[in-house]
Formats: C-alpha cells, structure tokens, sequence
C-alpha cells in the first residue's frame, strides 16, 4: 500500500518553480497553486512494466475550493532519490508540460470558471507511437502517423549532426525485465 504526503520541504517546487520562471511556455503555470506529492512504496507501472515516476493532475473543483490548490504533481519517492539532478529537472519539467492554463489574449490573466477557479486543463503526450516493427513492415504507416515519422526522421538527423543529444534512461526508468536483462549481460560480459 501507498502513502502520500506533501513537499513541505519543496524538493520537487524549487526545480518546478525555477522552470515556470526560467522557461516562457511555462510562464502561465505562475497562476496556479500546485500540491507537490512524495508517494511511498514500489511505483505504479505502465502497459509497458516501466515504472511511473511522476503524474500530473488537475484536482477536482471541491478539492481545489476546499484546500486552495489547483494542480498536483505527484512524484515517487523511491525513485526520485536515485535521479540526478538532472533528471529530477527532465521529470519536473515533463509533468509541468501536462499543464495548459486558459489565458486572456488581452490581459495576459487567467480566464477564471464563473466560481473563480482558474481554468486548467491536461495535455497529453503528443507523441505516442504504441505499435509493433513487424506491423510496420507488414501493413505500412497510417497516413495520420506520417508527420509524427518525419519530425522523427528530422530528430535522428539534428542527432547525428550533433545538434541534439542522445543519453540512456537511468535502470530505475526501465521495464523490470530489461534492467534483469542488462543486468545478466554485465555479469556475462565480466
């Protein structure tokens, strides 16, 4: 079983807070009262095994007018000690992306609901590809995945320019059975 319990000593909202301030996409998040979140225990995983290391979510409106937040960012515990900073930065700044607030093109404020809560919805990923090599090779690309190919064919050529980097998940990111599997071709190879 889980426990929860707040950031009161804000780990996660000083890294959150420095990316609202430093990054302009983020600018509209300084509106919002966000509930940063440890969770206790093993991780909750994905279709895929892979361990859930944060999640986003825009609280529901008795929440928000009992307790005056708006958002959370609930982030494992577990994990989040064995990141590095950096990785503590990647995650932050990807729930952080989950957010969109509703702005006035005219005042540069928050459109705010007919009780005063600030409108606030959820992204979600904008690039997801859930299919199989072999489906590829035996059926084709679906016409609506063709932008998604090419903007991926552009990313593997800025990346063997130099223009943007590659790096390896930390093990603590992957399915179990691949970190079993690195794990047993290490002792093979020693």
């Amino acid at each position: 079983m889980s426990k929860h319990f707040q950031d009161t000593i804000g780990k996660i909202s000083k890294i959150a807070n420095r990316i609202i301030k430093e990054e302009p996409d983020y600018a509209p998040l300084k509106h919002l009262n966000i509930l940063f979140v440890w969770k206790e225990g093993k991780p909750s995983t994905d279709e895929d095994s892979r361990p859930i290391v944060a999640c986003a979510t825009v609280l529901p409106k008795k929440i928000r007018d009992l307790f005056g937040f708006d958002v959370s960012v609930e982030v494992n515990e577990d994990i989040w000690t064995r990141l590095t900073s950096d990785w503590k930065y990647r995650v932050c700044w990807h729930e952080l992306r989950h957010f969109s607030v509703e702005m006035d093109e005219e005042t540069h404020q928050p459109i705010r609901d007919k009780d005063g809560r600030i409108l606030v919805h959820t992204k979600s990923h904008n690039i997801v590809v859930k299919t199989f090599k072999e489906e590829i090779e035996k059926f084709g690309v679906e016409v609506e995945e063709m932008d998604l190919f090419r903007y991926l064919k552009s990313v593997l050529k800025r990346v063997k320019k130099g223009e943007l980097k590659k790096y390896a998940a930390p093990g603590i990111l992957k399915p179990e059975e691949n970190v079993e599997e690195e794990n047993q071709s290490v002792e093979e190879e020693d």
